[in-house]
């Protein structure tokens, strides 16, 4: 689903509110005298100090305004700029300073903020847990994490959108039966009102459940690790606005007695991905065409049984431990037409399209401008829906790469007699009446073309220039 970390702008944030008044008046100019841009774009870059977010911020008319956190610490100032086709806003920001302005576009005021605040680590790793997991890959149905995807399935907007909760198996059957007479409990409530502004705040909401846990009281509280567990570059946990509604939930619901009944099944998906899905090769795979990304020390694979066909992930960094979490469904679909090994590989491909953006993130970001050339006209790579998910130059590329990488995993590891029908299934599933990647056919053919031809030694990130190229050229032949 969702591999961009920016989409995570668009849940509402709540705003931290100034000590004094008169502080705030001075920083936010009078509406009359906001200032604004223009653009003719929907999405916008910006840059803090240095660090230019390329053609990644998604204008979004329903949040106002639409925040931009910039944390800093204790005396450090940052100069932050908003940029168009057209023009610029910058600001020189410190802890406490705010600024408001419009991005006009198609006659829309946008309303943005650029805000200060003291840097927050979205994790703090203990030497105990450094220790334990360094080297590793663990998975886990974390039990606060179970609560939130339960209250997730009992909303309107999930038990009337296919694709949110899976529901074609009898954990689904034993969840409602237990929690069904709790559908207008506050919890449930405020998670609907949020999926129903937009369903881009699932994917935040559903991970932010991995920074809470049960204490030894049984009272849900803050992770003791993790601060937040939403997209990389978050700044904000958007499942604490409702922390006590979710300590309700658990209470009113008698749901840790739930969870300890059903452990039999968490243990068996969990043995599952430990024994029939290969995870420590995958990971190789992607070290090995990756070479130039840092290794990450740590693979946590959190999972859900309820969760439908949206997967993500996010990761960590303190000093030299770096956390890959992938976010992901459990793989119970089946193919039946092809053999054992390849249904295996089939399988696999929830937690492997995940672990790529562990190492397709860097690679992209370092080739951002020629992506952003390259891939210009959205519209012509991605129906208007898929754009509401993908809707900047380097996400929509990213996931063409995605799955693309899905299709050259086949070539290494699938039976060869096999390969046609896995690729031919993969077109069906991305194109244009799939997910909506409209030339991933093409794509793909390409793709696998070019990598069987690679030369000696080649990997995937060596190959990136060609595909960029590819892109740029298939566009401007079609226009």
């Amino acid at each position: 689903m969702i591999a961009n970390s920016e989409r995570e702008k668009m849940k509402p944030i709540q705003v931290m509110i100034l000590a004094m008044a008169t502080l705030t008046a001075a920083c936010v100019p009078a509406q009359s005298e906001r200032p604004s841009i223009q653009s003719g774009e929907p999405v916008i870059s910006y840059r803090i100090g240095s660090d230019l977010h390329q053609n990644t911020w998604q204008l979004a008319p329903e949040l106002q305004p639409d925040i931009l956190l910039v944390d800093l610490k204790p005396g450090e100032t940052a100069e932050v700029c908003f940029i168009t086709d057209v023009e610029e806003f910058c600001r020189v920001t410190a802890i406490g300073e705010s600024y408001d302005f419009d991005v006009i576009h198609g006659g829309v005021a946008h309303q943005t903020r650029i805000e200060g605040r003291r840097h927050l680590p979205a994790a703090v790793f203990t030497d105990e847990y450094i220790d334990a997991h360094t080297g590793k890959i663990t998975l886990v149905i974390p039990e606060v994490y179970e609560l939130v995807n339960v209250a997730i399935a009992l909303t309107e907007v999930a038990r009337e959108d296919r694709w949110l909760v899976y529901k074609q198996n009898e954990y689904y059957a034993r969840v409602m039966d237990w929690f069904g007479d709790h559908q207008d409990h506050p919890f449930v409530v405020a998670l609907n009102e949020q999926l129903g502004q937009s369903r881009n705040r699932y994917a935040p909401l559903k991970m932010n459940g991995h920074a809470f846990e049960y204490d030894e009281q049984g009272e849900i509280q803050r992770s003791s690790i993790y601060d937040r567990t939403g997209f990389t570059g978050s700044r904000e946990n958007a499942l604490l606005p409702f922390f006590e509604e979710m300590r309700a939930f658990s209470r009113d619901t008698n749901f840790r007695a739930f969870y300890e009944s059903e452990r039999p099944t968490y243990d068996e998906q969990i043995r599952f991905y430990v024994e029939d899905i290969d995870l420590d090769a995958m990971k190789a795979w992607l070290g090995r065409q990756f070479p130039e990304v840092e290794p990450y020390d740590a693979v946590k694979i959190v999972f859900s049984p309820l969760v439908g066909g949206s997967q993500s992930v996010t990761w960590f960094e303190q000093g030299d431990f770096r956390e890959l979490q992938p976010h992901v469904n459990f793989p119970y679909r089946r193919l039946k037409d092809v053999s054992p090994v390849s249904d295996m590989i089939y399988r696999g491909n929830i937690v492997f399209t995940e672990l790529n953006h562990g190492y397709l993130g860097p690679t992209t970001d370092r080739h951002a401008d020629e992506i952003a050339d390259a891939v210009n006209d959205l519209s012509f790579w991605a129906t208007d829906l898929t754009q509401g998910f993908y809707g900047s130059p380097l996400a929509t590329f990213e996931e063409y790469m995605n799955w693309g990488l899905v299709a050259l995993r086949y070539l290494d590891y699938a039976p060869e007699e096999d390969h046609e029908k896995l690729l031919k299934r993969l077109d069906k599933f991305m194109g244009e009446n799939g997910r909506g990647f409209l030339h991933f056919p093409a794509y793909s053919a390409f793709l696998v073309e070019t990598y069987a031809n690679r030369g000696e030694g080649e990997t995937i990130a060596d190959l990136y220039p060609l595909i960029v190229q590819w892109f740029a050229a298939y566009e401007a032949q079609a226009g």
